[in-house]
């Protein structure tokens, strides 16, 4: 009789810790999956949060890119001013520079508007181009009016 209770206790004792074993796999089965569905969330608040910041950085950089074409376009027609003014317009090479940087400043203006937005991975690059692009243009331009001063 000992041995059947031992038995019995024997195999509810095992019944009860399989059971207990069980819902502790169940229960982390459960947290993983939590905490899955979290990285995931946050996963995708980050990607929304970047796409902000670009759009606002970008939105920003048009602007100021946009003042830099038009300052650009004010320095030109100065300088075809000048060549009016001081009858430079038998100088080809003026005119033809003068052409160029014209040429240059709408090219900037073309590409800023042909940025695809959604190459975000691309954005610093294409930032940083447009940038050193447009100091070398206002430098050129800068270089003209020093040029045009030293024909007066």
């Amino acid at each position: 009789m000992n041995k059947i209770v031992i038995q019995k206790l024997s195999l509810w004792f095992s019944i009860a810790l399989l059971t207990v074993s069980c819902s502790g796999t169940v229960q982390t089965n459960e947290q993983d999956k939590e905490k899955l569905k979290q990285d995931e969330i946050d996963t995708r608040v980050a990607q929304i949060i970047e796409k902000r910041d670009f759009l606002t950085d970008f939105k920003s950089f048009t602007e100021q890119t946009q003042l830099k074409v038009e300052k650009n376009n004010q320095s030109i027609t100065e300088l075809r001013q000048v060549i009016i003014e001081e009858r430079k317009s038998s100088n080809g090479e003026f005119a033809t520079k003068i052409r160029q940087l014209d040429f240059r400043n709408k090219a900037l203006q073309k590409k800023i508007a042909a940025f695809d937005q959604s190459h975000l991975s691309e954005w610093r690059n294409f930032k940083s181009e447009v940038n050193r692009d447009f100091d070398e243009l206002e430098s050129a331009i800068n270089n003209l009016f020093t040029i045009s001063k030293s024909y007066q």
